[in-house]
């Protein structure tokens, strides 16, 4: 029997000292600024728009959540694994998927391009390995990411166009969240994400 999981990360920005100093050295006034402060605010409010986009780079980001819920149960609630400590987090998890017997299609939206590639960096940045059940790099096959079949829009466009309602924010949002906040945040995007996938079912690999 093969299960299907529908899962999904938040992140932060996880910087110091020396990824503070990359991010600022590449932030420049306009030419025509002569006003201090006016240079000043500037490169504060670039600045901080470049931490807000550093929680979405695995190289500058931290994972702060996970969620878990299967595809085909839809009596099963999301499961949400969360931490502000991303090395706990990402054992837990890895203890999770390392313990599974059978096997598993990983599912969800735009996984391939970014939840996959952003776990596996972690995990190794982090120096935990998980078994061959996850996906290894983008096209593996068990993996389905909701983009396989619907390449354009966002997952809110989707939704609204199924007639279904949207997410209360966006996962650019959850870098000023607090903990909780997030993790209602990601039970909600799950539940979400899993009614519409089952829109296309029949486009799900092994989905009885």
């Amino acid at each position: 029997m093969v299960r299907h999981i529908v899962f999904d990360i938040e992140t932060k920005e996880n910087l110091n000292e020396e990824t503070e100093r990359e991010l600022l050295a590449g932030i420049e006034p306009p030419k025509n600024y002569k006003d201090p402060k006016k240079i000043q605010d500037f490169c504060k409010k670039a600045f901080e728009e470049k931490k807000q986009k550093a929680a979405l780079s695995y190289l500058y980001g931290r994972i702060c959540a996970i969620g878990l819920v299967e595809l085909g149960r839809p009596e099963s609630k999301p499961a949400v694994l969360a931490s502000d400590r991303e090395g706990e987090l990402l054992t837990e998890f890895a203890s999770i998927v390392n313990s599974m017997g059978e096997p598993v299609i990983w599912c969800g939206f735009n996984i391939r391009m970014f939840d996959i590639p952003f776990l596996r960096f972690r995990l190794a940045a982090n120096r935990i390995e998980l078994k061959e059940p996850f996906p290894i790099y983008k096209y593996d096959k068990n993996a389905f990411d909701l983009r396989d079949i619907l390449p354009n829009g966002s997952l809110n466009a989707i939704l609204a166009a199924l007639g279904l309602p949207t997410k209360i924010a966006d996962g650019g949002d959850v870098a000023t969240m607090s903990l909780k906040e997030v993790v209602e945040y990601n039970r909600g995007e799950m539940e979400l994400m899993r009614t519409a996938m089952m829109f296309f079912k029949q486009a799900i690999p092994h989905l009885a």
